[in-house]
């Protein structure tokens, strides 16, 4: 969540209105590869950002 969190603080610095911001952690139960790996793990840990039309 501290990921999604600090995207969030930058795209507000940059002029979003935070009111029109939803973060979301998924933690471990949304992997898009196996977390076996370091190279899997690095594919893991990221921040998705979802642009909805008015």
């Amino acid at each position: 969540m501290a990921r999604a969190e600090t995207v969030k603080a930058y795209l507000v610095q940059h002029g979003i209105d935070q009111r029109r911001i939803q973060t979301v952690g998924h933690g471990p139960s949304r992997p898009i590869a196996d977390n076996t790996t370091e190279f899997g793990r690095g594919l893991n840990r990221r921040t998705e950002i979802v642009i909805i039309a008015k």
